[in-house]
């Protein structure tokens, strides 16, 4: 056994090191004084070398000066994801990112990390479980998840942990310590004018020409869209207002909320077109309803099932999956007419600050940063005009 002493020789706080088996130390120091002012000990498991049992009693010791010491207790990670989801996610998130958090949790998270004690949770043991998600990730299939996957269920832990740190559980977090995966943007597919035409006119066969209509030439998300309201679109004066959203829960349910962020609650002008379109649809959709024995109101929704009900996200992307490959586009994504439209309005010569507005984001950097793949072309024809301008009077 070996004490630990201060610096000037004096004993601090007292512990010890015993080796108990092969790669297990027991740690054994002085937690204080009770309230008879009897000394009490305290001893710990470490499994690992001896050089960990030793970084571990220099953290408790430390801990015990500074006054951040927290005691032992058996609470694993997979008690700690647990308590989060149940008493943190649960009631801070929606309940569609409450789901997603939770299934990830269960899958992923618990099954590789939740028999570690939590306070025995260290980055290298971190580190070691996001390596094998990149290589061994997957469940049903061979092969491991991809790099933006595993940062996801990273920050999900990191979460857990700083609840965890909040209710006094760990001294710190030490899932921050490890840097998540280099995640590489994905490239974006963007449709060509002819593409577009082509796409409009296969979608005009269906009951969903409208919707991707809109969706092409507004750049707004598939929620945005499905969640308008008549009182929300000025057919008179030719813009729209987003104020909702429409989600999809995994069991089919759809939730109607307001859009995440104060930028996503916006006004987007409609072009000429796009309002013929509406107001036809709008004169369509008075009459079926008509026939159905009441009037359309502000309240109804744009895009509506027969019985008035908001169409589900998931049915309108099964739907366009279809529409694409019958227009010869079969790997197109319903997301990528926003990337499209943003991209055309930029090759327009649009200043990206609107476009930015359009699309709802927080900054123009992030149009940017995007859409930089236009840029070259844009500063090219920048300078042109620039060079036309200087040289307009020369004679």
């Amino acid at each position: 056994m070996a004490g630990v002493r201060s610096s000037q020789g004096r004993p601090a706080v007292k512990g010890y090191i015993r080796q108990k088996g092969k790669n297990r130390y027991e740690i054994i120091y002085d937690e204080g004084k009770d309230l008879d002012r009897k000394r009490r000990q305290r001893s710990v498991t470490v499994h690992g070398t001896k050089r960990d049992a030793e970084r571990r009693l220099r953290e408790i010791l430390h801990s015990l000066e500074v006054s951040t010491y927290i005691k032992p207790h058996n609470m694993t990670v997979g008690d700690v994801l647990t308590m989060w989801l149940e008493n943190d996610a649960m009631v801070n998130t929606s309940r569609r990112s409450y789901q997603v958090y939770r299934s990830r949790t269960r899958q992923h998270l618990i099954p590789g990390l939740g028999n570690i004690p939590v306070l025995q949770l260290t980055p290298q043991r971190v580190q070691t479980y996001l390596t094998n998600e990149l290589m061994h990730g997957r469940k049903k299939t061979k092969g491991g998840l991809s790099a933006q996957s595993v940062a996801f269920g990273r920050g999900l832990l990191s979460k857990a942990i700083n609840y965890a740190m909040k209710m006094g559980l760990v001294p710190r977090n030490v899932v921050k310590l490890v840097d998540p995966p280099r995640v590489e943007r994905p490239t974006i597919k963007v449709l060509d004018v002819e593409d577009a035409r082509r796409l409009l006119k296969e979608a005009a066969k269906t009951a969903y020409g409208v919707i991707v209509y809109t969706l092409l030439y507004t750049g707004l998300r598939l929620g945005e869209v499905l969640g308008l309201r008549w009182r929300n679109v000025d057919l008179l004066m030719a813009e729209l207002q987003v104020e909702q959203t429409v989600y999809q829960l995994n069991d089919g349910t759809i939730e109607i909320k307001e859009p995440k962020t104060p930028h996503s609650r916006r006004r987007v002008s409609l072009s000429p077109d796009l309002a013929l379109q509406l107001r036809d649809h709008r004169l369509e959709q008075e009459t079926w309803y008509k026939k159905c024995g009441r009037p359309l109101t502000k309240d109804d929704f744009v895009f509506a099932q027969p019985g008035g009900r908001p169409i589900g996200p998931n049915s309108m992307t099964g739907a366009f999956k279809r529409i694409a490959a019958r227009a010869g586009l079969p790997d197109m994504r319903l997301h990528d007419l926003r990337h499209t439209h943003a991209t055309l309005m930029l090759k327009a010569g649009i200043h990206p600050k609107v476009v930015s507005e359009r699309l709802g984001r927080a900054s123009v950097n992030i149009t940017l940063d995007i859409y930089s793949h236009v840029l070259p072309g844009l500063q090219e024809r920048a300078a042109e005009q620039f060079d036309a301008v200087m040289n307009v009077n020369v004679g």
